[in-house]
């Protein structure tokens, strides 16, 4: 009985230890939404994207059973410059032609500006289980020299559970927010091109020379 009880005690050091570890946040190289139709239409990306979270040096908590905050979940590289390079490759993905934001471009093409106002990981522990929850909020603005002026903003939370004593939980939880994010943001971007399809048009018209020369 007394090993049993010297085991039991040992247990319940070591359960909640990884609690006062920082856990690494890995953000994703790649996502894969699938979606199509960008046909080579212009766009340009502003890399990084404004970064107006909270607090930039974190990217969520670590928490005991009890609740109480004991370490931060730490990135792997600057969120906003990445959630732009990552928007920017998957509108490739889809077809479309990424410039530079400091490449000349016709008045069709579009330029996208976004926000990052929240990306934060943390537990949510009840009474009888807890639970992850992964929070993503990017708004977009896209202009065109042609006229088009357009926001929105993406709001995404991503649950994972249980959660007691798994970093790689964490990993999980971002990794789903993240995917969702990326195909609601490309999705919507699409939908908008398909609306008003002189945008983006691939030809930049030579200046001087009329549409019938």
């Amino acid at each position: 009985m007394r090993n049993l009880s010297i085991f039991a005690l040992v247990a319940a050091w070591l359960a909640p230890a990884c609690a006062f570890q920082n856990v690494p946040i890995e953000l994703p190289k790649v996502v894969t939404t699938g979606l199509r139709g960008g046909e080579g239409r212009r766009l340009a990306v502003a890399i990084p994207f404004a970064d107006e979270r909270s607090d930039p040096r974190s990217c969520g908590i670590q928490m005991n059973t009890y609740g109480m905050e004991t370490a931060k979940a730490i990135c792997s590289e600057d969120p906003g410059t990445w959630i732009a390079g990552l928007l920017a490759q998957e509108l490739r993905s889809a077809g479309f032609t990424v410039l530079s934001d400091l490449e000349p471009r016709p008045p069709s093409a579009v330029r996208i500006r976004g926000t990052l106002i929240r990306f934060f990981v943390e537990p949510v522990i009840g009474v009888w289980e807890g639970r992850l929850e992964s929070d993503l909020h990017v708004k977009l603005v896209l202009r065109s020299a042609s006229g088009l002026h357009a926001e929105r903003s993406f709001y995404i939370k991503g649950i994972e559970k249980p959660i007691l004593g798994t970093h790689g939980k964490f990993q999980d939880a971002v990794d789903q927010t993240v995917d969702h994010a990326l195909r609601d943001m490309v999705g919507a971007i699409l939908s908008l091109m398909n609306r008003f399809p002189e945008l983006g048009e691939q030809r930049m018209r030579t200046p001087g020379r009329s549409k019938g020369a």
